[in-house]
């Protein structure tokens, strides 16, 4: 997903941003709007502004005051990003271990809070895809929404999105941003506000596609149904039962122990009214599936009464269902 990172405001110890993006965890307002969160990028140097991040890790790293202020985010609908440069610089500065230590700490705090925690992976110039990976996994990744790439750096988005799936697949389709904030001259520009370089793309999530189904990954469908009569006298029709099962393929046929059925019942008699202009959505997660499939049937079956005249306590029941064949990437 592409994050452009807004205006930066702010303390030694953090550096506040607007994010104007929907990102994991984080839902939509009324009417589509894009619900806006504030971003934390929490820096380890509580003393001194003048000094980076990296500067501040190398003269004795993370101190008891960026915990705290971890632990007063816990409970704010913040997006962190933790620790801009750290692992990217920690070879450098000869103090991997230390760092890892420190930045699994705040993953720690901030696990299981309201914060929505992605970890500063670097750039797509500097660590490779498995250096990067497996700091992260050290980290604590799982723990977290997943990594960022390109903060406050200048890549392209292109080379970026490349790096961070790169990443991704090797630490079990890990979710990522990318800050686009000051990559729109795609080249990279001399550090701080350089004339050269300009504003990238808004804040923005790709279009979902087919190859990002992988069998480590939990993959979401919505679902949207609503009904119309060819000859309509004012009855309605209803929804009764959705039933979804799934049939895990592999390159030796069916796959056992694939996602469990999946029933809605309606809880209202006698059923969800789906005749235009109402209708019925629901939204699925698809679990992680066995490592070998190579695809997924999802078969839909849909209950439905209709009534058999305005005002009538009496319903036909119709049956009908869909089949979707979903290749699964690898």
């Amino acid at each position: 997903m592409s994050v452009g990172f807004g205006a930066r405001i702010g303390s030694a110890a953090v550096m506040i941003l607007i994010l104007t993006t929907m990102l994991a965890g984080c839902s939509a307002l009324p009417g589509g709007k894009v619900n806006p969160l504030w971003g934390i990028s929490l820096y380890v140097d509580p003393d001194s502004q003048s000094r980076t991040a990296a500067t501040a890790a190398s003269e004795g790293g993370a101190s008891a005051h960026d915990v705290d202020v971890l632990a007063r985010l816990a409970g704010l609908p913040a997006v962190v990003i933790l620790e801009p440069d750290a692992l990217g610089l920690a070879g450098q500065c000869g103090n991997t271990a230390t760092r890892i230590q420190e930045l699994s700490g705040a993953v720690n705090t901030l696990a299981g809070s309201k914060a929505i925690t992605y970890i500063d992976a670097g750039h797509s110039d500097w660590i490779s895809p498995g250096g990067t990976a497996s700091l992260l996994a050290q980290v604590g990744l799982e723990k977290t929404a997943g990594f960022a790439t390109n903060v406050s750096s200048y890549r392209s988005t292109v080379a970026e999105q490349s790096y961070a799936d790169k990443i991704s697949a090797l630490a079990n389709d890990a979710h990522y941003v990318i800050d686009t904030s000051r990559n729109g001259a795609q080249t990279n520009c001399g550090w701080c506000n350089s004339p050269d370089c300009a504003v990238g793309a808004a804040p923005a999530a790709p279009a979902p596609t087919m190859d990002h189904w992988t069998a480590g990954a939990k993959k979401t469908l919505s679902l949207a149904l609503s009904a119309t009569l060819g000859t309509d006298t004012g009855q309605q029709v209803y929804l009764s039962t959705l039933t979804v099962d799934y049939v895990v393929n592999g390159p030796d046929g069916v796959i056992a122990g694939g996602p469990a059925q999946f029933v809605d019942r309606a809880v209202v008699v006698p059923g969800y009214l789906v005749k235009v202009p109402y209708s019925y959505s629901q939204n699925l997660v698809v679990s992680t599936l066995d490592p070998a499939a190579t695809s997924v049937d999802v078969t839909l079956a849909y209950e439905i009464l209709v009534q058999a005249a305005p005002a009538s306590s009496d319903y036909a029941k119709q049956t009908a269902t869909d089949t979707l064949k979903i290749a699964i990437a690898h």
